[in-house]
């Protein structure tokens, strides 16, 4: 995963949005997902992986990132 977060530390409470690119042999080629996630997804999905279960309250109700994948993450 590469991930860029601008950080604008604003804090106007307006949604900001984060690139995540995935590098991957699994990665589906030239995809782009609508789908919106959250920094919880990006763990859920390590998480799914590696098969280690939830770290924390927030990342159980995040959803793993599967439609980047060509193989099945569950």
């Amino acid at each position: 995963f590469v991930i860029y977060d601008e950080g604008s530390g604003s804090g106007n409470n307006s949604p900001s949005h984060v690139v995540c690119i995935l590098v991957s042999p699994f990665a589906k080629p030239r995809y782009s997902s609508d789908t919106q996630y959250s920094h919880y997804s990006l763990l859920a999905t390590v998480e799914t992986i590696f098969s280690i279960g939830n770290m924390g309250r927030n990342d159980s109700t995040a959803g793993p990132m599967s439609d980047l994948f060509t193989i099945n993450l569950s």
